[in-house]
């Protein structure tokens, strides 16, 4: 069984933020949304050949021969099977072959907005399961900032147009925009 530490951080970081621990609702939806949503999310994007292909080149960048193999075996080593995807393209496969009750990001994102009890998911205030789904759009917009590498290689790989549909089909756009309300505020009040 993989061990997923995106569930425990965001468990342990709620106490620190929060000032308080998951109720058992919570941690049952912390969990959904590490194994479903945050699932989805990398199946989907990484299943596109565009996003793949950008992921390589910007993670390995500098480092030609494991970008290339990556992308594609190298046919003067094997000969290439037609039937085997390139090992980056694998990974989409991997994910679904693990999780075969795996749903889409849609299905993910439209039960997380039926589940809603306000403006927020947790009522008329953001709760933990909010700022968990609103980070994974932020990861997929990445457009927090710039300064970190890793989100320098995200906002190259231009997520956002895929992370702002999602957030139109999934009636989520009132809820993005007032989560990211109180986002600017707490870096004005900074």
């Amino acid at each position: 069984m993989q061990i997923n530490d995106s569930y425990i951080i965001y468990k342990e970081l709620c106490s620190i933020v929060f000032g308080r621990t998951l109720s058992e609702t919570e941690a049952q939806q912390i969990h959904d949304i590490t194994y479903g949503m945050l699932l989805a999310f990398q199946s989907e994007f990484f299943g596109s050949p565009v996003v793949r292909k950008k992921f390589v080149r910007l993670s390995f960048a500098g480092n030609c021969c494991f970008a290339c193999s990556a992308a594609a075996p190298d046919p003067a080593v094997a000969p290439p099977d037609p039937a085997a995807p390139p090992p980056a393209a694998a990974a989409a496969n991997v994910v679904s072959a693990a999780h075969p009750e795996l749903q889409s990001f849609d299905f993910y994102g439209k039960r997380f907005r039926s589940e809603f009890r306000g403006t927020y998911h947790c009522g008329v205030e953001p709760g933990p399961v909010d700022i968990m789904v609103w980070a994974l759009t932020e990861l997929g917009k990445a457009d927090s900032g710039g300064e970190r590498l890793v989100i320098q290689r995200l906002q190259h790989m231009d997520l956002g147009p895929g992370i702002d549909r999602w957030i139109a089909a999934c009636d989520l756009t009132e809820w993005y925009q007032a989560i990211n309300g109180i986002r600017a505020w707490l870096e004005y009040a900074e």
